[in-house]
């Protein structure tokens, strides 16, 4: 690497002992040369000084910032004009991963899918590194490392569990199908109906997403990153100051969506699955962002490549890699939820383009209750019927009781009258050329 990484090592040394006054006292500067030369080393054991993960940031407890210049070659035509800088308002309690949880790459039984942050949290064993996870375990995780909002993952894990995984059980796999999500017997068996986990398409995950190609696009390759859509990522936050904020995300939704519209011919986006990947923009930033984003946090390229899943080398390649949390990250101060979603969700699809949904109209009006009360009514009114399982009383008791369970918050959040209301309409679910077996089959590519 041309930038001189021990410079700027020592220049974080700098910026972080003053921002962290706990750090002084006898002994302290040694010890902390000692830390900072057992990091460089595990960033190099972790390859990412090759890149521009390692050295590059200018403190985390600072407010100190600027961009990334000065790199030759083919890594300066990608990171040359980004964006770096710390929290300046942390707790350091708020600091992630713990000792408890070291990074560890999965292994080949091991499900990964359309998710990178659920990915992010089985790899650090915040979740079953087998990636075959319940509900409740998906909400207290998410809570606790990311501070998303229980109404938030209580919705998502409804529609991951209703269209994805076993109703019986509320267990899902956060990759393809496995058989490890089916009960023996009864209505979470495969003789009733089938799991497909998060990368069912149309089901749980849609088209135009962040990191993946479309299903249609790839052979039915939805569920594995994209080092391409990175890039354009990257070109995108370097015309916005170097920011990989909101303004940004939304940015990159625009030309995903236009792809699709060109390209993909079956591209469609059924209610659930269209407000899933409205809200996978900006919460990329808002969760994935070092401190509090908005109040001094940044989600800068060191914190938003290693939770995406990408790896830059010094040739300029760009490789997909298994998602894990950065050193020295913390999560955001203050808890996003539901009502976050539903009011960035206009401006995310007026970056864009008008998408074939039923509720892109519903969306694109800015009235965060309709839009609110109508995913819900559109959710608590749709039946595992669609899915292929009988509507028996068993299947109707359990959906209910998860519909009270998962969303029983939004009624009284939008105002809304009830459930079972819904306006809009969705087509039959698409079952052809879904992932199955152990690991979900995806594949890591460099580009």
């Amino acid at each position: 690497m041309k930038l001189g990484i021990l410079s700027l090592l020592v220049l974080a040394q700098a910026l972080q002992s003053s921002a962290y006054p706990w750090m002084a006292g006898p002994g302290a500067e040694r010890a902390y040369d000692e830390m900072l030369h057992r990091r460089a080393e595990k960033l190099e054991e972790r390859a990412l000084l090759g890149g521009v993960l390692g050295g590059l940031v200018t403190g985390v407890g600072s407010t100190a910032g600027g961009v990334i210049s000065g790199v030759t070659g083919a890594l300066g035509n990608l990171v040359n004009g980004l964006a770096t800088g710390g929290a300046s308002n942390v707790d350091a309690s708020n600091r992630f991963p713990d000792v408890n949880h070291p990074f560890q790459a999965p292994g080949p039984t091991d499900q990964r899918g359309v998710c990178p942050g659920l990915n992010a949290l089985a790899n650090h064993g915040y979740l079953p590194r087998n990636g075959i996870v319940t509900a409740q375990q998906v909400i207290s995780a998410t809570k606790q490392v990311f501070n998303m909002g229980e109404d938030l993952s209580g919705l998502l894990c409804f529609i991951a569990v209703t269209y994805g995984g076993n109703l019986q059980t509320q267990t899902f796999s956060i990759g393809g199908e496995d058989d490890r999500t089916y009960s023996g017997s009864g209505i979470g068996s495969k003789s009733v109906s089938r799991q497909f986990g998060l990368d069912a398409h149309s089901r749980c995950e849609g088209d135009s997403s962040p990191t993946r190609n479309d299903f249609y696009l790839d052979n039915g390759d939805n569920h594995s990153q994209q080092p391409d859509r990175f890039r354009r990522l990257l070109a995108l936050a370097k015309q916005n100051g170097g920011n990989f904020d909101t303004p940004t995300l939304n940015a990159l939704f625009g030309q995903n969506s236009q792809l699709s519209i060109q390209n993909n011919p079956k591209y469609y986006a059924n209610g659930p699955t269209l407000v899933v990947i409205l809200a996978a923009y900006p919460i990329i930033p808002e969760f994935f962002s070092n401190g509090t984003y908005g109040a001094g946090g940044k989600a800068t390229l060191q914190n938003i490549a290693p939770l995406m899943g990408f790896k830059i080398n010094d040739d300029g390649t760009i490789c997909a890699v298994p998602e894990q949390i950065p050193d020295n990250w913390y999560r955001r101060a203050t808890p996003y939820g539901i009502a976050n979603v539903v009011a960035n969700a206009p401006g995310t699809l007026a970056a864009g383009n008008t998408l074939p949904s039923p509720l892109s109209s519903i969306i694109a009006s800015g009235n965060t209750n309709e839009i609110g009360c109508q995913l819900y009514q559109l959710l608590s009114s749709q039946s595992p019927a669609t899915l292929g399982v009988p509507l028996v009383d068993g299947v109707s008791t359990l959906l209910t009781g998860l519909q009270n369970q998962l969303l029983g918050g939004l009624p009284t959040i939008f105002g809304c009258s009830g459930a079972g209301n819904s306006t809009v309409t969705q087509p039959a679910f698409d079952d052809s050329l879904q992932a199955k077996g152990p690991g979900g089959d995806q594949s890591l590519t460099c580009a």
